[in-house]
């Protein structure tokens, strides 16, 4: 979950990568949640087509304001369908049009939970296009662009037992 506290720029001219299509577990359709990190992997045109990070030497560009989805099955759904439900969402499908966010005040979920976060700390990309305190298991290695590059400032403390709880972390991005 992603949810804008104090806009700072909302870019609307990306779109999904359609190459990323693998879901991030079997039980779900999901591809990216809303929160993650996402890089540049191209230009479409005038659009700029962008993907969850998956490497810690890709550039952070900012995070996906809308969850990215697979297809419906067309065995449910005929062929390129959408459900009433998903109109206005905060759900996009690979390869659509995608909105993210850059240089405000936020909160979101989409956090590594294996170390606690303390007001203030500096916030790092992982691999994943997670978010991570320097200290973290998630955090990049040495000589990587993510390692010496921060994209985030928490604005709240969370102990590893509320990150398990799912508790939003506020945060001012710096990207």
């Amino acid at each position: 979950m992603f949810v804008t506290r104090q806009d700072g720029l909302e870019n609307s001219f990306c779109k999904h990568d359609s190459t990323q299509s693998t879901t991030l577990n079997s039980n779900t359709p999901i591809v990216c949640q809303a929160g993650r990190i996402v890089a540049i992997s191209g230009c479409d045109g005038e659009t700029t087509v962008v993907k969850g990070m998956d490497d810690c030497d890709q550039v952070p560009f900012g995070f996906l304001m809308q969850e990215v989805r697979t297809q419906y099955h067309r065995e449910y759904v005929p062929w390129g369908g959408v459900m009433d439900r998903d109109r206005g969402t905060m759900r996009e499908f690979v390869g659509g049009p995608v909105g993210v966010a850059h240089n405000g005040i936020y909160s979101t979920d989409v956090y590594d939970n294996d170390t606690a976060i303390t007001a203030g700390d500096i916030l790092y990309a992982t691999a994943s296009g997670t978010l991570c305190i320097s200290t973290g298991a998630g955090m990049c290695a040495s000589g990587t662009y993510a390692y010496s590059h921060p994209v985030a400032i928490a604005m709240n403390s969370l102990t590893t037992t509320r990150m398990g709880e799912g508790r939003y972390l506020h945060l001012k991005s710096l990207i």
